[in-house]
């Protein structure tokens, strides 16, 4: 029935006192997940949610690859090697709560205003600019920036695609400082978010199958075992919801986010990622429905699509993708969630996840700003012919014609084999009446 909408974690070895595997101080990350989220801090309680620390180590991770020197010239003064990220994450929290306020914000207005309350160089610099660009793209993950070199000068601002071909240019120069930053991250592609696709024409179709292929997604043609064993489709994980279902024709690649906890933490219309998107479309670019929420969804959704929905998609998850999946050690236990275990009503999750494994998914229902990406995939997959016995029994996109083929060649071997029985007790009794007929 077709749906519609409605390894254990390794954490860092820092502790703060309530959370284990917290790197910041506590007050710290409540703070900087209300700026980030859009939703009022709980400062009272003593824990996290097993996304909202996943999210935050995520950051911390990240942040560790900026060069302390260059931290140490922006905040003004030495940073302490056990609290490095300290620094940042205060920084995060302005930030956030600036692109809130700043009308069309730059990174100079925002490093303008940073002068003001967090005591950065009153003259925007470069170091300041550079740390600013990267704060932005752990917050709001639509690119994966890289950090400065502490030895040489910058040159621009360095973004690194992991292999998506999402990304037209990897370099943009330091003059793009005072653009709004909606501006600089469509200078990086023009597809990052999804965008309005022209309108289809409405075909009815006579024949079942090709509708239902027009129609919907189905588990049995997407899910990640049929990708890998007939389609020979490479699953490469990504730090950026940009290049999520991003898929190389070339190179058979098929790129999706490692991180849902940020799907699931984010999805709330005040969120930084929800602000920045409100600047991002225009009139004519801006999908039909389009909401942060919504978006975010579906690429949670996506992966029940590909993994969750189908036990030998699921093995393969557990087994080999799983594995891959891992970054510094660490395991998005959401992720772990809708990949690795079937669904099911005793399952932790959001109320609008189907609580049973589904068969297929309606385009406009469940996916229509993922469509355009997954009917690529869906085109690509639909092309492949088995080649081998090994890959035609892998092959189940289609049931009916699987069993077919099988019985079909079952009955056919077994065909032979009586033959060549019939054959061979045939030459025995022939033998045999010889023999007696010689003898007699």
């Amino acid at each position: 029935m077709a749906a519609k909408r409605s390894k254990t974690r390794s954490f860092p070895t820092a502790w703060t006192k309530g959370v284990p595997g917290l790197p910041i101080p506590l007050d710290l990350a409540h703070q900087f997940l209300a700026a980030v989220t859009g939703v009022p801090s709980r400062s009272n309680t003593t824990n996290l949610e097993s996304a909202q620390l996943m999210f935050v180590n995520h950051v911390h991770t990240e942040a560790l690859q900026f060069p302390q020197v260059v931290l140490s010239r922006v905040v003004k003064k030495d940073i302490d090697g056990t609290a490095v990220t300290v620094p940042i994450f205060e920084l995060a929290v302005k930030i956030a709560q600036l692109l809130h306020v700043q009308e069309q914000p730059s990174i100079d207005s925002i490093a303008a205003e940073l002068s003001v309350t967090q005591s950065t160089p009153a003259t925007p610099d470069d170091d300041t600019r550079q740390l600013i660009f990267c704060i932005l793209g752990w917050i709001i993950p639509l690119y994966i920036p890289i950090s400065p070199s502490d030895t040489e000068t910058s040159n621009g601002f360095r973004v690194d695609s992991q292999g998506s071909s999402r990304f037209s240019t990897l370099l943009l120069p330091m003059s793009f400082a005072d653009r709004p930053i909606v501006e600089i991250v469509q200078s990086l592609g023009y597809s990052l978010l999804p965008v309005k696709e022209p309108a289809e024409t409405r075909v009815e179709y006579w024949d079942i199958a090709i509708e239902q292929v027009a129609r919907s997604f189905a588990v049995s043609v997407l899910n990640a075992n049929i990708l890998d064993r007939v389609g020979n489709v490479e699953i490469c994980w990504v730090d950026t919801i940009a290049s999520h279902l991003d898929f190389d024709l070339v190179h058979k690649k098929l790129y999706l986010y490692r991180l849902p906890s940020y799907c699931e933490i984010g999805q709330f219309k005040n969120s930084a990622l929800a602000k920045f998107v409100d600047d991002y479309y225009d009139e004519f670019t801006r999908p039909d429905a389009f909401s942060t929420q919504a978006l975010l969804r579906e690429i949670l959704l996506s992966f029940r699509l590909i993994f969750g929905d189908n036990s030998d998609s699921r093995s393969f998850y557990r087994k080999r993708a799983k594995i891959d999946a891992e970054k510094n050690g660490s395991l998005d236990p959401i992720l772990d969630q809708l990949c690795g275990k079937r669904p099911s009503v005793s399952n932790p999750g959001e109320d609008w996840l189907p609580s049973q494994t589904t068969e297929s998914y309606e385009k406009q229902d469940t996916f229509p700003l993922l469509t355009p990406r997954l009917n690529v995939l869906q085109k690509y997959i639909l092309r492949q012919q088995p080649s081998r016995w090994r890959s035609l029994w892998d092959d189940r996109r289609d049931l009916t014609r699987w069993y077919t083929v099988w019985v079909v060649a079952i009955f056919g071997v077994l065909s032979v084999f009586l033959s060549i029985v019939q054959i061979i007790l045939g030459a025995i009794q022939v033998s045999l009446g010889y023999q007696s007929l010689k003898s007699g």
